[in-house]
């Protein structure tokens, strides 16, 4: 490459840098271990990580009131069911669920200008079991109209199965150049089933391209700059 060529290459290469920002693997606690204070509960299990060069900050991963005894042995598991402060109120569809805080939810804080694309988990459920998650955001809106999207979960955990799911954050307009916190909200129901579902989540993974900070491009132009000027030194 001509030395002309190196310093803008340079500056594209490190104006946008596509990453995992956040990671949740659940792992660190043994299967069965009940969480039983109260909800909404912020879990110390479970890592984030940004990835290298990249700084990002995330919260715990935390439950609202419909989603029992969540427990993981290196996944997190969450009981569906009918509401233990208000009885006979079941999770059947998404109403329900917004209305009775059935969710799992994360806040991702950027350091730097981010655009979200995906959010992509490995998910199953109990025998015979059907949960539809519904995504949501603190960006987006939290009523039963402001989905961002739902992926209905049939892989049964007794089977060894996994199923992959990938939440699209690429045309939604809130998540693009934003430098604002954001909490998740993943709503689950239980597709009409009135007895328990449980679901059972691993590897939670938030992608997005970061911006670096002008001052981080402006020392990347001066070091470009000082080995442009000393190549041209060294020319016969």
């Amino acid at each position: 490459m001509k030395s002309h060529y190196i310093l803008p290459a340079l500056l594209l290469t490190a104006s946008a840098q596509a990453a995992s920002l956040v990671h949740y693997d659940f792992e660190g606690f043994a299967a069965g271990t009940a969480v039983t204070s109260a909800y909404p509960t912020a879990f110390t299990r479970g890592s984030y990580v940004g990835s290298v060069d990249i700084q990002t900050s995330a919260s715990y991963i935390t439950v609202g009131d419909g989603v029992t005894n969540p427990w993981d042995g290196n996944l997190l598991r969450g009981s569906i069911r009918r509401n233990p402060v208000a009885p006979g109120i079941y999770i059947v569809d998404d109403a329900a669920a917004v209305q009775r805080d059935a969710y799992f939810s994360f806040t991702y804080t950027p350091t730097e200008e981010t655009s979200l694309t995906t959010i992509n988990l490995q998910a199953a459920v109990g025998a015979g079991d059907t949960v539809n998650i519904v995504l949501r955001s603190s960006l987006t809106g939290l009523t039963v109209n402001d989905a961002i999207d739902d992926i209905l979960i049939t892989a049964q955990i007794n089977l060894g199965e996994r199923q992959q799911l990938s939440f699209d954050l690429s045309g939604v307009a809130e998540f693009q150049n934003m430098t604002d916190p954001v909490t998740f909200y993943f709503y689950t129901n239980t597709q009409g089933d009135t007895g328990n579902s449980l679901f059972y989540l691993d590897d939670l993974t938030l992608e997005g391209t970061t911006v670096p900070e002008p001052s981080s491009l402006g020392l990347l132009a001066i070091a470009g700059t000082a080995f442009l000027t000393r190549r041209r030194v060294r020319r016969p």
